[in-house]
């Protein structure tokens, strides 16, 4: 109206955009805790938009419950003018079966037995793999290091697993190729050891017919044909293997001297041995320095009681040097039957 009394009518058009009606399907509604479930949210009109609270802008998501009991995901939906709408859907998780595995032993030798033990209080049920294997203790025998996996299942339908890593340890020794040698000579030993040498224990039988029994390559004198056997460990695994050392006398079968000596206090090579003269007991070893002179000399030679250790008539220690020795063997009347005259070398 104005003061004349004069009126008019004006008119606005306005334009009401519905707002977004939101809806959530979920493909289940109660899961395991941390199953997949897909969530699809619909009611966005044509551009419209999508965006999940703690989630991805779109209209699908998958979820994994982690909380036991309600977990409840909102989408926001919004239409193109500008309106928005929320929805929300609550998931059920029910509880896992809590479960624990253990190896006993978990480090075992070829050939062990392993007891393998899984603890759930609520399971009802228990599977190892591989092998199918029903039981919460079960007992198997590895070929090599390997992980178990225990699946139990409780009475809600839940299920869950764990997982138990056995190692295999080995060791393995290889005394190598029977060998023949004239009675009362040295054999010369060695074991060839592999696998986890690590700490590596050795030990030869008879312990008696050799010189050192826990070396990896000791030196025997058998007078007759002897099976040695060498059985080695590294603390939790052994192994053993065998030699057979054939003694044959032949011609060539009288004695056999070595041209040095180390009598330097480490124990090894100290002595002089010669090989096979324990079949003569009837015997003279004499010992002359580069003039002639003699320094050392013993009857019945016999690499144990009565040898030379590098030094004199008097127990003193003869210097570095060549030295020349003189060896006689004689049968049981006494007669003559081998001597040899040669040198040795002495170093300190």
């Amino acid at each position: 109206h104005t003061s004349s009394g004069c009126k008019d009518t004006g008119y606005v058009s306005v334009t009401v955009t519905p707002a977004p009606i939101p809806t959530i399907t979920a493909s289940q509604d109660t899961v395991c805790q941390f199953k997949s479930v897909l969530l699809t949210a619909a009611g966005a009109a044509t551009g419209g938009a999508y965006q999940w609270i703690g989630g991805p802008a779109s209209a699908t998501r998958t979820v994994n419950p982690s909380s036991l009991g309600n977990n409840t995901y909102t989408v926001v939906v919004s239409n193109g003018g500008g309106c928005q709408a929320t929805a929300s859907y609550t998931i059920f998780a029910k509880q896992l079966p809590n479960v624990s595995a253990s190896a006993a032993p978990p480090t075992f030798c070829p050939g062990d037995t392993v007891t393998l033990t899984a603890t759930s209080p609520a399971a009802i049920n228990f599977v190892w793999f591989p092998g199918s294997i029903s039981g919460p203790t079960i007992k198997v025998t590895p070929s090599g290091s390997i992980t178990y996996t225990i699946g139990v299942a409780s009475a809600n339908g839940c299920t869950n697993f764990s997982t138990v890593p056995v190692t295999m340890d080995s060791i393995s020794v290889n005394a190598g190729a029977d060998m023949t040698i004239c009675p009362g000579f040295t054999a010369n030993l060695n074991a060839v050891v592999s696998g986890n040498t690590s700490g590596v224990n050795y030990f030869w039988s008879p312990d008696s017919l050799v010189d050192n029994p826990n070396v990896q390559n000791p030196s025997a004198n058998p007078d007759t044909s002897t099976l040695f056997i060498i059985t080695v460990t590294n603390g939790s695994c052994s192994a053993s293997d065998s030699i057979k050392v054939h003694t044959i006398r032949t011609p060539q079968c009288v004695i056999h001297v070595y041209n040095g000596i180390t009598p330097n206090g480490d124990n090894a090579n100290s002595s002089w041995f010669i090989d096979g003269i324990q079949a003569y007991p009837d015997n003279n070893v004499l010992i002359f320095n580069r003039w002639g002179t003699r320094v050392w000399g013993g009857n019945g030679y016999n690499n144990t009681t009565v040898i030379w250790n590098g030094k004199d008539d008097k127990g003193q220690k003869l210097p570095d040097g060549t030295y020349y020795y003189l060896i006689e063997l004689f049968d049981e009347g006494r007669n003559l039957i081998f001597s040899e005259s040669k040198w040795v070398e002495v170093t300190h």
